[in-house]
């Protein structure tokens, strides 16, 4: 957030009204999915997500979301362990984003539009460049600034 002090967007990030106060019923599943997963993964160990044993979130996520509205083998839903695993894909991206230091408000570039068909890099910077945006070459790879107001 441009300008703003830590405390300011730390304030205007409401966990607590904004996403647990939302769906406090699925954080307790997502709790008792993380229990579960520690037991199987790491029995008589303390509470701690092991990320050598989980690296195919977007895999697991679409094998579990195929039997959404059902529950597994260790008694907790598919659907829990598809929000788990969304919410593992998105931490990753995060601190993949910070390490990379890509600034907030900008977005890396990728080749795919949504469609998820191919597009060819020059195509998708005309097309965001006709929109405002400007990019950015970097040695991690290229930053896509939204238009200026």
């Amino acid at each position: 957030m441009e300008n703003k002090t830590y405390a300011e967007e730390r304030k205007g990030t409401p966990v607590f009204s904004g996403v647990l106060n939302y769906f406090p019923d699925a954080m307790r599943a997502l709790a008792r999915c993380s229990q579960a997963g520690n037991d199987q993964h790491n029995p008589n160990s303390p509470l701690h997500w092991d990320r050598s044993k989980s690296g195919d979130e977007l895999d697991a996520l679409t094998r579990h979301l195929l039997e959404a509205g059902t529950v597994d083998t260790d008694g907790i839903l598919h659907s829990t362990k598809v929000a788990w695993r969304a919410l593992a894909n998105l931490q990753k991206e995060i601190e993949n984003m910070k390490t990379e230091k890509i600034k907030t408000g900008a977005i890396k570039v990728g080749v795919r539009n949504l469609q998820g068909t191919t597009m060819s890099m020059a195509s998708r910077d005309a097309e965001l460049i006709s929109r405002g945006y400007t990019i950015e070459k970097t040695p991690n790879g290229r930053i896509v600034n939204p238009p200026k107001n």
